[in-house]
């Protein structure tokens, strides 16, 4: 039975924390130093940077700061303690969601560095070191971060990839690994339509050929969200996939679904399409009157 290479399962779990250093611009370092340049790779905690003067390595735990330049403007994340993979940053404000269009085409104002010295604010409970799940035979549920979700019959749960170092909060797939779904959480200082664009340059870095086939806004589990569908090769297999982005409280979530090409990628393409389609999760209680 083919089974999906443990390095492929690895790049998609990292796939969900690109957005939180994508387009770096400034590593502010905690012994007081700074690194300017291009973010060109990341492997083992350990970014490699094209600035003016060559290449350079930082280790993430050496990171305080990165201030980077997404458009339309720049955006600042600060890690809770030292920055670790998957480290989290809180969403400021979430205006109104332009047209997707619009801001793909809209000029890009010069960027002007963060100015360091900010007021400190509360930053969120750190992830829970054990997710908390129920899976029987047609449901998923996520106690700790309150949602739930039909679950295939011969699908099955991969709670060795959820990690507190990382941002994934689900994963589910069938027994061969050949379909998967992450579902992964980010505290991200932007806008939903930042988020995305930041999302989508890193599937572009794991899939050398991807292509996006459709995209749009949408509702998701009550939510306004972004829908794109993509194909790409990676791990020599051509996959296709549909990722849904959208904010709930002050965290923004990916829900990653991706198959391989097999006799049957219709049928997991609409299985994938069914599952987020039953997606819930827990509302607040309303207040007393």
């Amino acid at each position: 039975m083919a089974r999906v290479k443990p390095a492929w399962m690895a790049l998609l779990v990292l796939l969900l924390s690109f957005p939180s250093f994508l387009r770096a611009e400034e590593f502010h370092l905690v012994d007081g130093s700074r690194v300017r340049g291009k973010i060109v790779g990341y492997e083992r905690d350990v970014f490699k940077v094209q600035t003016e003067t060559g290449m350079v390595e930082v280790y993430r735990d050496q990171v305080r700061r990165i201030v980077f330049y997404p458009e339309p403007g720049p955006q600042t994340l600060e890690p809770r303690g030292t920055l670790r993979p998957g480290a989290q940053v809180r969403a400021r404000s979430r205006p109104p969601m332009p047209e997707l269009k619009e801001t793909a085409q809209a000029a890009s104002p010069t960027p002007t560095p963060t100015i360091a010295r900010e007021v400190p604010r509360p930053l969120p409970p750190p992830k829970p070191e054990r997710i908390v799940e129920h899976v029987n035979a047609r449901l998923y549920r996520n106690e700790s971060f309150g949602f739930q979700m039909y679950k295939p019959p011969s699908w099955r749960s991969y709670p060795s990839l959820v990690k507190p170092d990382n941002p994934l909060l689900a994963a589910l797939g069938t027994p061969d690994e050949m379909t998967l779904l992450l579902v992964g959480q980010e505290i991200f200082q932007g806008d939903l339509v930042t988020y995305s664009q930041l999302a989508e340059e890193s599937l572009r870095s794991l899939y050398p050929d991807y292509r996006k086939s459709e995209e749009r806004f949408t509702e998701f589990a009550g939510f306004p969200a972004i829908e794109r569908y993509f194909t790409g090769t990676a791990e020599g297999r051509f996959w296709t996939g549909l990722a849904i982005y959208f904010a709930h409280g002050d965290s923004f979530y990916t829900f990653l679904g991706v198959s391989a090409e097999s006799d049957t990628l219709s049928f997991q393409q609409s299985l994938l399409r069914k599952i987020v389609n039953t997606v819930e999760f827990a509302r607040a209680r309303e207040p007393a009157p």
